[in-house]
């Protein structure tokens, strides 16, 4: 299924550390997870720099009558700050893979978990991270991985609500191997995360699709489930 190109542009409301807390954010790469309010979900800063910053996140956020919804962003910084507004573009959907990739016109920010590159293999510490029921500060979640298939990571443990979008994170290496998907509803219960292998093909596509050109540079179909699932 060919992913659904998007070229809106949207203002968007940056909050420095979240409704103005006045909270530090630990330098881990879980930090790099930002809250979407505007759609209640979460998404993963991949990639910053001088005025561009890539977001890996979910595509069923973005369905129906949201996909032209103004997207406001929380984002951890080390202090809060006054909130800014900045611009920023939903540049791919791909909602076979439940894939989303946005850019936002700012940066650079302080946190960031690349996407692993191809061949990875998780170190020991693996958590899931993202904003349960759009509450503040992020869940930051030990996962252990119990299964994979070529499109999906299962783990032991179930995302709640509003973490869709997060990050699966492997902290030993700082990076992305996974985006939180859903969990099941009979059977194991697992929790359902888009596969590393799957999060690589949609951005090198995306990457080509958009001839390779900056801003910015990328980052070096979803098969049925066996049992049903529910969207964080």
């Amino acid at each position: 299924m060919r992913p659904l190109r998007l070229s809106l542009l949207f203002a968007a409301l940056v909050l420095a550390a979240g409704h103005g807390q006045a909270r530090a954010v630990p330098p881990s790469p879980a930090a790099a997870v930002v809250r979407i309010p505007s759609h209640g979900a979460s998404a993963t800063v991949i990639d910053t720099r001088d005025g561009a910053t890539l977001l890996l996140g979910c595509a069923h956020a973005f369905q129906g009558a949201d996909r032209r919804t103004p997207i406001a962003l929380d984002v951890p910084v080390p202090a809060a700050g006054r909130a800014k507004r900045a611009a920023i573009r939903l540049l791919d959907v791909d909602y076979a893979a439940d894939l989303s990739l946005i850019l936002l016109e700012d940066g650079p920010l302080p946190y960031v978990a690349p996407v692993a590159p191809a061949g990875h293999k998780p170190g020991q510490r693996i958590v899931s991270v993202g904003y349960d029921a759009m509450r503040w500060p992020a869940v930051e979640q030990p996962a252990t991985i119990l299964a994979f298939s070529p499109a999906t990571t299962f783990t032991r443990e179930r995302p709640g609500h509003g973490r869709s979008g997060g990050g699966l994170l492997d902290l030993d290496n700082g990076c992305l191997i996974g985006v939180v998907q859903g969990y099941e509803t009979a059977g194991a219960r697992r929790g359902v995360y888009v596969s590393h292998a799957t999060v690589l093909r949609f951005l090198d596509k995306a990457r080509g699709e958009r001839g390779g050109v900056s801003p910015p540079s990328f980052p070096t179909p979803l098969g049925a489930l066996t049992r049903p699932r529910s969207p964080c």
